[in-house]
């Protein structure tokens, strides 16, 4: 291809780029006319990903999706087996991503280890990816869910006292 015959070193003949997204520009660059280079941004939609609740296979933003995506890719994820994913786990945590509008757009940088990476999905939607009895689940923490317990009369046997943090 004209990278390898351009960029030997960087780019050989194993570099395929089959599966993953790249792009390629070839710019003639004339000092003269321009004091800077051109800047080159791009709108870039992200990888065709499954969608278990409905079979299918599409461009999804949706995190649950792109974190089940990359925990099974062997190309650039985990390279996990298709039965170590709960799917009703993938499933419930699309619906509730959809729900409360969480999207996941980003890069994943290959370089980078799986860890980090799976940690940077996972900030798009509040999740926790759990490995339990052999298979990967995706918790959502549902912003709506409370932290806390209440505590009435009843729950309260005996004395007690409490104190505030910081305060002697």
């Amino acid at each position: 291809t004209q990278l390898n015959t351009r960029f030997p070193t960087v780019w050989t003949a194993n570099h395929r780029g089959r599966g993953v997204a790249y792009l390629r520009f070839i710019l003639t660059y004339n000092k003269d006319k321009f004091t800077n280079q051109p800047a080159i941004t791009c709108i870039v939609r992200g990888n065709h990903v499954y969608d278990h609740r409905d079979s299918t296979w599409k461009y999804s933003d949706n995190p649950a999706l792109c974190i089940r995506d990359y925990l099974l890719s062997t190309t650039y994820g985990l390279g996990a087996a298709a039965g170590e994913i709960d799917e009703t786990s993938f499933d419930a945590a699309a619906t509730l991503c959809e729900s409360l509008g969480y999207t996941c757009n980003g890069v994943v940088d290959t370089g980078r280890p799986v860890q980090e990476n799976l940690s940077a999905l996972l900030t798009s939607c509040r999740g926790a990816v759990l490995y339990v009895g052999g298979t990967f689940q995706l918790v959502i923490r549902d912003v709506a869910s409370q932290s806390g317990i209440t505590l009435g009369h009843d729950e309260i046997v005996g004395d007690w006292d409490y104190e505030l943090p910081g305060l002697a």
